[in-house]
């Protein structure tokens, strides 16, 4: 990974189609390693920490300060010697060389899986450390608090944002009892008990640390439906700092700060430990001290320098079990009392304290601000989902100042233009409309950021708008960063008469798109508001990809469609390591086409540059059977979509199956008559008595996948399957192999064939 630790790895990086995302490979070379875990982290697999590593004997994996791996990452294995790193080092690794989006995606499948995440980072080099509020802020939790069991109402918001107690659980001096798998049984119910924390029993568990002692890592806990299967009855943060704390006193220091009480593990308290807790604030009940050894065999000065500090005391004196119980009620006990803090509060106290906190950065910060400016005025965010927006002419004449300042950039800039776009804002004061100026920030904005802010700015826009729609639940503040993309084909369809031409920014909209696009954002094919089909727009930005790409652009097409809410986002997710929106009201509106990269080295095998994924809203079968005008726009959205498709995805789970496969089959039967080669696969969900298998139906060309659930144990605390990830993995290896096998097209080729399909639809008075 030394490559990456000066240019960093990108969520496109990850996400590219390569051998070794399809097969469970072998690590042949420690290059190998972190690959195999991105690829099952990615995939959702609660396995993905276990894994065997390699290293020269006598000599470390990584040491801190030295730059040149290559050599090392090279080595073919029959030159090294078995042995195992410890999983924690290698997720430092990770984080160090991943860019800022990456990091945020890394923390969030860890959180689905139930792994703890770093909350303070150790540096690559020296003892300073990073607190990882950006990377967390992407985590949304939803629970059902005590409160509102009779009501059954729940509460959802970013982990950032939820206010509760913490407790922080350290280590002093040598320790036999394993501190981390304590925590893994106080958080878990009787059974099954949840691996949060690696511990000692683990693989790869038992390696010392080299980079990760120091690492301070954060879990959380909330409660369950039923209040009978609660460990606690309210949010808890659970906090487990790596390593002695005299090793780690400012790790220490922040965790007395910021928590409402810290246990800490000992078996000894010798007179330079005692002066180390002794620098601890003096805060009645907040500390205390668990002595891993029968208190019989403590010896008579602990025992002076217990009373003297005057902590709580607690002792294994039973068994693990018995402990975990005193823990949990102590914890209980103090609950009512404690104060409660929020990470965002957390990270303003580690500022004070002189820790570099991630999202403090100026390059985020000023991202932020960018994104605040194009959604601070919320009340004129709904009426955009009511109507349609029309510009007017003097609006877009400002935007000509904008360039023009733009151009005094040069091309030779820093990267960061946050602060220049930021300036440019202000000649966008005076608008009357200020709707419309919302919608021209956010054009300037995404028009003139780099690839990297970009990406920042529109996670930052994602997240406000969606902690806006938690504050107000009814539809029309169901805003999201798609409906401001789904602007430009509107945008550039309305603008396009010909009396505009030499509108820059308007001209640019199809290469901005074909950026987007390229970079993983969704391109809109079908307007699901208004069952419109933006031709131009589509044919122009695929256009400007084709010549972007310098030609290179061979595509396979794969497309899903759903039963509504059956899981279809979080199956693609899972595939293709995608960051669809699930668990919307609305879902996916209309079509979406998306691009996936294939790795310039498998590319000559997969016979194809990119994959291209369609997304299509589901199907409501209630909505279609009562209301003949959505039946017919859902079929014949699913006419195009198969028509368009080397593969077409059908998700179904089981009361569903007789209502629409049967006519689903027969439109994927019509299409399949056009020549091309074409297969189409039902995916049942929630199929609990089965492992997963797939059943080949009469024809060949259409199977029915069936997967388990997605989830093992009960929301909010249940991780998910093993059995669900390891069937995500098997789908995706049967897809790569059957694309093999169709007709690869270009772009221009794809093009033309979609315009045909369109005006077929658009004849037929469906879609306009």
């Amino acid at each position: 990974m030394g490559h990456y630790r000066t240019s960093q790895l990108t969520p496109n990086k990850v996400w590219q189609i390569w051998p070794e995302t399809v097969e469970i490979l072998e690590c042949q070379t420690l290059k190998d390693v972190p690959w195999s875990f991105l690829r099952k982290l990615m995939s959702l697999n609660p396995a993905a920490r276990s894994m065997t590593l390699i290293y020269v004997d006598n000599q470390p994996i990584i040491s801190k300060g030295d730059g040149d791996q290559d050599s090392f990452l090279e080595t073919p294995v029959r030159d090294l010697v078995p042995n195992v790193v410890h999983p924690l080092d290698l997720l430092c690794v990770l984080l160090h060389c991943s860019d800022p989006c990456l990091q945020q995606e890394i923390f969030l499948k860890m959180s689905m899986c139930q792994f703890a995440v770093p909350l303070l980072l150790p540096s690559w080099y020296g003892p300073s450390f990073t607190f990882m509020l950006w990377a967390m802020r992407d985590i949304v939790k939803k629970w059902r608090p005590p409160s509102s069991q009779d009501s059954k109402g729940f509460e959802e918001d970013n982990i950032v944002n939820i206010s509760m107690p913490v407790f922080s659980f350290v280590r002093l001096g040598n320790c036999r009892t394993s501190k981390s798998r304590i925590l893994n049984r106080i958080l878990s119910p009787a059974h099954p008990i949840q691996d949060f924390f690696l511990h000692r029993e683990m693989d790869s568990g038992n390696v010392a640390r080299k980079i990760s002692d120091g690492l301070v890592e954060i879990s959380w806990y909330f409660p369950r439906t039923t209040n009978t299967s609660n460990v606690f009855q309210e949010p808890a943060a659970v906090v487990n700092m790596r390593g002695d704390i005299k090793s780690g006193m400012a790790q220490f220091h922040f965790l007395c700060q910021v928590s409402s009480a810290v246990f800490i593990f000992t078996e000894d308290i010798s007179e330079e430990d005692y002066e180390v807790l002794l620098g601890t604030e003096n805060a009645e009940n907040k500390y205390f001290i668990i002595i891993t050894k029968p208190y019989q065999s403590v010896r008579e000065e602990m025992r002076r320098y217990l009373k003297l500090l005057n902590y709580n005391v607690l002792n294994n004196t039973v068994n693990d079990a018995a402990l975990v119980e005193q823990i949990r009620l102590r914890i209980e006990g103090l609950n009512k009392s404690l104060t409660h803090m929020t990470l965002e509060q957390m990270a303003h106290k580690a500022g004070e304290l002189g820790i570099q906190v991630d999202e403090f950065s100026d390059n985020i910060c000023n991202l932020k601000t960018l994104a605040e400016q194009s959604t601070n005025n919320r009340e004129c965010l709904a009426p955009y989902k009511r109507k349609a927006m029309s510009l007017d002419g003097d609006c877009w004449k400002e935007l000509q100042q904008v360039e023009r300042i733009r151009k005094q950039w040069g091309e030779n800039g820093d990267g960061n233009k946050a602060k220049l776009v930021l300036k440019c804002f202000n000649l966008l004061t005076q608008m009357k409309c200020e709707f419309q100026n919302v919608i021209v920030r956010f054009l300037v904005a995404i028009n003139y950021l780099t690839q990297g802010e970009k990406l920042i700015f529109l996670k930052w826009m994602k997240l406000n708008l969606d902690q806006v729609a938690r504050g107000n639940h009814a539809e029309e503040y169901s805003l999201g960063v798609e409906d401001f993309l789904q602007m430009l084909p509107r945008l550039y369809e309305d603008r396009n008469t010909g009396n505009n031409s030499t509108d820059n920014i308007i001209h640019k909209l199809p290469g901005l798109g074909a950026d987007l696009l390229h970079d993983g954002f969704p391109l809109q094919l079908v307007d699901g508001d208004a069952s419109n089909i933006p031709m131009k727009w589509v044919t122009d930005v695929l256009m400007e990809l084709n010549t972007k790409t310098g030609g290179k652009c061979r595509i396979r097409v794969i497309s899903a469609l759903e039963v509504l809410s059956t899981g279809k986002s979080t199956l693609l997710n899972s595939i293709f390591g995608l960051q669809l929106p699930v668990a919307r009201e609305q879902g996916t509106q209309g079509a979406f086409m998306i691009l996936i990269n294939v790795k310039e080295t498998f590319q000559p095998d997969l016979g194809c540059e990119f994959i291209v994924l369609i997304d299509t809203e589901g199907l409501n079968v209630a909505e279609m059977s009562s209301h003949e005008d959505k039946y017919e726009l859902h079929s014949q959205l699913a006419e195009i979509v198969f028509g368009l498709s080397d593969i077409t995805i059908i998700n179904m789970v089981r009361e569903t199956v007789s209502q629409l496969k049967g006519n689903l089959t027969q439109k994927f039967l019509k299409t399949k008559r056009l020549g091309r080669k074409k297969k189409c696969l039902f995916v049942h969900h929630n199929v609990s008595d089965v492992y997963f298998y797939k059943e080949e139906g009469d024809d060949p060309e259409v199977n029915t996948w069936y997967i388990p659930p997605l989830w093992f144990g009960a929301p909010p605390m249940a991780s998910v399957s093993l059995q669900y990830s390891e069937s995500v993995c098997e789908l995706k290896k049967d897809l790569i192999s059957s694309i093999k096998q169709m007709d690869v097209q270009n772009i221009q080729e794809f093009s033309d064939h979609m315009e045909q399909l369109f005006k077929s639809a658009t004849h037929k008075n469906i879609i306009k």
